[in-house]
């Protein structure tokens, strides 16, 4: 049996596979050490159709208060938010949702 994916090889999982397709993204370590609202996501993309927003969690991870906040006041704002944990590297979410940051929408 394989060990659990952690929270630092998913970001790398995800990191690279942004590179790999062009698209740019931006991680932010630990929002509660950055100036402004807390609970900022994990990762910042933009690719060239789209942008999006994602926090990564562990299998048994879930939401602040603080990342709630934000989930809700960007989905307003119209960026996409997605909560990433490791099995979505195989299940196809994360591909899927990078694909939507690079391709027009049909």
């Amino acid at each position: 049996m394989a060990p659990p994916v952690t929270e630092a090889r998913l970001l790398e999982e995800i990191l690279a596979l942004a590179a790999r397709r062009g698209v740019y993204a931006v991680h932010v370590p630990d929002s509660r050490r950055v100036r402004g609202e807390p609970g900022f996501p994990d990762l910042f993309l933009a690719g060239p159709m789209a942008a999006a927003a994602w926090e990564l969690k562990t299998v048994g991870g879930n939401l602040s208060r603080h990342q709630l906040r934000w989930k809700y006041r960007l989905e307003a704002a119209g960026i996409r938010y997605c909560m990433i944990r490791p099995a979505d590297l195989s299940n196809g979410l994360v591909d899927f949702e990078m694909a939507s940051l690079i391709t027009q929408p049909r």
